[in-house]
């Protein structure tokens, strides 16, 4: 199923444009600070997005259908995603013998559980590694508890804030990084915008 240009939402055009400006500005401007938060802010704006978006087209496919197709589904991201990412992967990996000792993380879209020990031009991949596995699981959720699927979301946005928690209270070198970069420390994110899908009617009724 591919979404048509009558159901493209400009606001939302707006949002990614907004989200793409404050990385760049946030990476150009450098050093810690307000263009770290920038960067960040930027990024989970993307994930609320992609949130939004994938829950709204699987609830549309239920809604139609009466099913999900998982595999269709996959099949999809993996056209829309993988051969780009994958052309970048190779190209890193054949110019840069210092970056091959993050193949495995990158090819897999895990490098978001290992960013302390992954070479700069792979270490920008951990937003894409959430994408992918927030892609896997949802999906799958919804099939298996599509009547369930808000509490699912509020679940999720419990457990990512327990799991921050539990990673600023941590002494390890890698709760620093799990807590900003791995998917069970922004999933609340995503979970965010599959709420609004979800409440979306409710929201567009109290608004008339």
């Amino acid at each position: 199923m591919k979404s048509s240009p009558a159901n493209r939402i400009p606001s939302l055009d707006g949002l990614r444009a907004m989200s793409i400006l404050f990385v760049i500005v946030g990476h150009l401007w450098g050093g810690a600070g307000a263009p770290v938060l920038l960067s960040a802010f930027g990024v989970h704006v993307f994930f609320v997005l992609s949130g939004y978006l994938i829950t709204g087209l699987l609830q549309k496919e239920y809604e139609r259908e009466g099913r999900i197709d998982l595999l269709a589904f996959y099949r999809r991201r993996c056209f829309r995603i993988l051969p780009a990412a994958f052309t970048y992967i190779l190209i890193i990996a054949l110019l840069s013998p210092v970056s091959r000792s993050a193949l495995l993380y990158a090819a897999t879209y895990t490098v978001s559980y290992r960013l302390n020990s992954t070479p700069p031009l792979f270490q920008h991949l951990w937003s894409l590694s959430v994408e992918e596995q927030f892609y896997l699981v949802w999906p799958l959720a919804l099939l298996l508890g599509f009547r369930f699927r808000a509490r699912v979301a509020w679940i999720a946005m419990l457990l990512a804030a327990g799991f921050r928690l539990v990673c600023a209270l941590s002494p390890s070198p890698y709760a620093v990084p799990y807590l900003h970069y791995s998917f069970p420390g922004t999933m609340d994110s995503v979970a965010a915008g599959c709420l609004l899908a979800i409440y979306a009617p409710q929201i567009r009724e109290r608004c008339r």
